[in-house]
């Protein structure tokens, strides 16, 4: 049976490398994403509002689950609250 990709936003995070090693290990097929692209861990640059960036990701791969843990952290968050609502609510919806 063909479980399909898993796509994980927010890859480089602290939880999503995590949830990408244990996808790795456990032989699932993945495809992390996050707002920069990271070569060394296989991650592909994303921006979650980009409705073209989505639709790239959704036409290439036969993704079947997405485990969503991209946000802005509060810290950036108070920096730039219009920013960090942009992308945390609209990179959510």
């Amino acid at each position: 049976m063909d479980k399909g990709t898993i796509l994980v936003t927010g890859a480089c995070g602290h939880i999503g490398r995590e949830l990408c090693r244990v996808l790795r290990s456990a032989g699932r097929e993945l495809l992390g994403v996050d707002s920069d692209q990271d070569n060394t861990r296989e991650i592909l640059a994303c921006d979650l509002r980009s409705q073209s960036d989505l639709s790239r990701l959704f036409r290439s791969y036969p993704i079947r689950a997405v485990v969503h843990l991209a946000a802005i952290l509060p810290s950036a968050f108070h920096a730039d609250p219009l920013m960090g609502a942009d992308v945390n609510l609209r990179g959510s919806w």
